[in-house]
């Protein structure tokens, strides 16, 4: 299988670098924002054209670039003709956070209710879902992810990384709120994406929730992963952990039917472990 991954300096896209280099079933295609400007619309699919991937993985992303995410997305339906399989990484913001509920279903996406706020990332995620939806092309997934999170991730502001690293330079750990969130290991995303692209099951939909399809509240989180470092929960500090009305979690059901697949869960205490070893080899050092 011939596999492309667009924005390889992502944190899905570097996650997937090394996923790879320790395989070597796939023959396997990387390109970053400098060899190829993603939002240049025929750039991509001139590259495409020429190599005829039969997948192609769109992991870039951008946090405060609207026009950018919008022209990435159209940059996809350009190529797709050239490419077997196209996923591109959604996300639950998709579902607009005041109208969130536990466990919600793909249906419950509505693309005639806008976002209430106009958060560039919320706000371009659902412009993109809405295309996508109204989009005749058949061979471009959107693989939604609520919580993914993992080596590479942005760890000032993620909430598990940046609370192994708090511990491992202070002792402790803290959070706002005990909200709660379907978190996935990136490896278990990889996996499921990989168990797509293998199957010979013909996808009904366009759109599939891929999380763990549960929720979990920051305390208990952080008290599993701060044990497996060795720690006791007493570090933690919150202002309360009374558990809030926000809950963010997707279904994962439409997955797993169709494609007779369970989704891995790695559990918080082995990830906390891998990504300890992450923070103590690149990060650490550097600070």
């Amino acid at each position: 299988m011939k596999i492309l991954i667009a924005g390889a300096n992502s944190f899905l896209g570097r996650n997937l670098k090394k996923y790879f280099s320790q395989i070597d079933a796939y023959n396997v295609s990387f390109l970053a924002r400098e060899d190829i400007d993603f939002s240049e619309i025929h750039k991509l699919s001139d590259y495409c054209q020429q190599i005829k991937p039969d997948l192609l993985i769109h992991a870039a992303v951008s946090l405060d670039d609207f026009q950018n995410n919008i022209s990435m997305y159209l940059s996809l339906e350009q190529c797709s003709a050239h490419c077997g399989k196209v996923i591109m990484i959604g996300s639950g913001a998709e579902y607009s956070h005041q109208r969130y509920k536990p466990l919600m279903q793909e249906n419950y996406y509505n693309p005639n209710e806008p976002p209430i706020n106009n958060n560039t990332y919320h706000l371009s995620k659902h412009i993109i879902s809405r295309l996508h939806s109204a989009s005749a092309l058949s061979n471009i997934y959107n693989f939604r992810v609520f919580g993914l999170y993992g080596p590479y991730e942005d760890y000032t502001r993620r909430l598990i990384s940046n609370n192994i690293f708090k511990y491992l330079v202070s002792g402790e750990m803290s959070a706002s709120t005990n909200h709660a969130f379907d978190y996935l290991y990136v490896d278990d995303l990889i996996n499921a994406i990989l168990h797509f692209a293998n199957s010979p099951t013909t996808p009904k939909f366009n759109t599939y929730n891929v999380c763990s399809g549960r929720s979990d509240r920051f305390f208990d989180i952080l008290s599993e992963v701060v044990i497996s470092l060795g720690g006791t929960p007493s570090v933690i500090k919150m202002e309360s952990t009374e558990p809030t009305s926000y809950i963010y979690s997707g279904n994962c059901s439409r997955f797993e039917h169709e494609f007779n697949y369970q989704i891995q869960r790695t559990n918080y205490s082995k990830s906390a472990t891998l990504l300890k070893s992450w923070i103590s080899s690149e990060i650490l050092p550097v600070n």
